[in-house]
């Protein structure tokens, strides 16, 4: 079974996501305000939400999953490398709980999944998209070595598209 650590964090394998806690970052409107079109999802779609990223990994072997603490059950969100919308670029993507914003956690999950998407899942380039108004998000991307390359569309949205090289 997966499980990725750093000295604050550990990522758990798909296994251990339990839909209260995604539903817990799909209900806040601030984790929400940069993603699906800034809505708050319903209970039906955060469901039709999770059986996309249980699909993603039955179908890739890897995807979004749950992380924590290290060496203890509190749940700071969801991350991991999955594909980009209708490419086959892997995408480095992540949410955190709104509480645990300001800690550092965004850039040290980052760093983890790269080290994950380089020596694990033997990919030469991540890339990673965020709407251009979403600042903290851009500045965990610079932090972990992301190059903004252009403004793209994906996702049903303008987005700030970055690239890392992983070689």
């Amino acid at each position: 079974m997966l499980e990725l650590k750093s000295e604050r964090l550990s990522i758990k394998s798909i296994a251990a996501l339990k839909f209260e806690e995604l539903r817990m970052l799909d209900a806040d409107p601030d984790v929400m305000k940069y993603t699906s079109k800034g809505k708050i999802r319903t209970e039906g779609e955060s469901k039709v939400w999770m059986q996309k990223i249980l699909n993603h990994h039955k179908t890739h072997g890897f995807g979004m999953m749950p992380f924590y603490l290290t060496n203890s059950e509190v749940f700071i969100g969801v991350a991991g490398v999955k594909y980009l919308e209708n490419t086959n670029l892997p995408e480095l993507g992540y949410r955190l709980v709104k509480q645990h914003w300001g800690n550092g956690y965004g850039t040290e999950i980052g760093r983890l999944l790269i080290n994950y998407a380089r020596n694990t899942l033997k990919f030469d380039k991540l890339v990673a998209v965020t709407k251009p108004e979403n600042i903290p998000s851009q500045q965990i991307l610079t932090k972990c070595g992301f190059q903004f390359k252009r403004i793209d569309f994906y996702y049903k949205t303008e987005v700030n598209y970055y690239e890392l090289e992983l070689k």
